[in-house]
């Protein structure tokens, strides 16, 4: 399975010490330049992703195809899109609702965050989503509003 990564997911990843529930599900996860410049940014996760050889890091190739979408999307999402594009991959991993849109509206399969959690839970690899998603609230700031929370909790048996 070829799966191109966006930057948020795999921060929250990683902070909340879960980054390893890609490789799980995944394998090797490819991510653009762009994502690659945007995670190191932010403190340590230079050296987690450095050190992790089922990340690997690619340049994309279709300038123009970047050029329009970076008008409407931050640099990593449109990066991981056009990647995703070029590298015909089985899915993209974001959770941003406008890149989502974009991705969909380009015939690319995504998957966020919560699709991630939903798809380890019922693979028995996780036996609770509820737990891990409100650390993931509470102490790594991913957000989301009371209703999806609820919703999604009880589309998953919590």
């Amino acid at each position: 399975m070829v799966v191109v990564a966006d930057t948020s997911p795999i921060t929250y990843l990683i902070k909340s010490n879960r980054l390893h529930y890609l490789e799980l599900l995944f394998g090797k996860i490819y991510i653009p330049r762009g994502v690659y410049a945007e995670l190191i940014e932010f403190g340590d996760q230079k050296r987690v992703i450095d050190n992790l050889s089922w990340i690997i890091v690619l340049d994309e190739a279709d300038k123009e195809l970047l050029s329009n979408i970076v008008e409407l999307l931050d640099r990593g999402e449109s990066e991981a899109i056009v990647l995703a594009k070029e590298i015909k991959a089985d899915t993209l991993i974001i959770d941003e609702a406008r890149g989502r849109y974009y991705a969909g509206q380009m015939g690319i399969n995504f998957i966020g965050l919560l699709g991630i959690l939903a798809t380890l839970k019922e693979r028995g690899l996780i036996h609770e989503i509820r737990p891990i998603l409100d650390d993931l609230r509470t102490n790594h700031g991913f957000w989301l509003s009371k209703k999806v929370y609820n919703e999604f909790l009880r589309a998953k048996g919590e």
